[in-house]
């Protein structure tokens, strides 16, 4: 069995647990074999990634489209001052419970992951420990709403990182995920969508099922 099919079925949890053993033994003392393996996941990541951009650009295109349309409607109906300070009176209110909501669910998925102390989706070579002591910072942080700007920017940093860096690559899944969590307390429900939507597109993630849901449940607050 050559490198390229050995990766693919390991991908794929196609190997046997003997099968299995072997790779991650030789993932953990073969730094040539370790650089292939990263390579060649990052490439079928990549390909993915372009798919899911596609996909994006297109449901943003619509959302745009479906507001503009509601924009004209509320403008045509709107007759006198009264009514455009009742409807601006409404159109603040819910950006406030968004807001709110958005805390609250953000952290109660962040209370639902048991991944608090960073563990890898499918138990590869464990990272260095200072990369598991900031992650899990970071996740923490996420789920009590604590210093959210500059954990915010630390969870995109190490989203970046785990393109060129095994350690963080190993967590780019859970990454994602608290990002996600993250983007919804800060009220960017855009972005939010964005990262969720790339564990949605994966379609063999840890949090494929919470991450459906919790996409569903920000649209319906999203558009509100």
């Amino acid at each position: 069995m050559d490198n390229i099919d050995n990766i693919e079925k390991y991908l794929k949890g196609q190997l046997t647990a003997e099968e299995e053993k072997a790779f991650r033994e030789q993932l953990k003392n073969d730094k040539a074999f370790r650089d292939e393996v990263l390579a060649t996941t990052l490439l079928i990541k990549q390909m993915k990634q372009q798919n899911q951009e596609k996909e994006h650009a297109i449901l943003e295109e619509s959302r745009k489209l479906a507001i503009a349309r509601a924009r004209r409607r509320w403008i045509y109906r709107i007759s006198s001052i009264a009514a455009v300070l009742i409807i601006g009176f409404f159109a603040v209110k819910p950006i406030y419970f968004n807001y709110k909501s958005g805390q609250m669910i953000s952290q109660n998925y962040a209370q639902w992951s048991p991944r608090e102390e960073g563990a890898t989706s499918r138990g590869e070579v464990q990272a260095g420990d200072n990369v598991v002591a900031e992650l899990t910072e970071l996740f923490d942080n996420v789920g009590k709403g604590k210093d959210m700007k500059n954990t915010t920017n630390r969870l995109e940093k190490a989203l970046q990182k785990s393109a060129t860096n095994y350690d963080y690559y190993q967590y780019s899944d859970d990454i994602i995920w608290y990002l996600a969590l993250a983007y919804i307390q800060n009220n960017q429900f855009s972005e939010a969508r964005t990262e969720l939507n790339k564990i949605i597109q994966s379609g063999d993630s840890y949090y494929l099922e919470k991450a459906k849901e919790l996409y569903k449940e920000i649209e319906n607050m999203y558009f509100m």
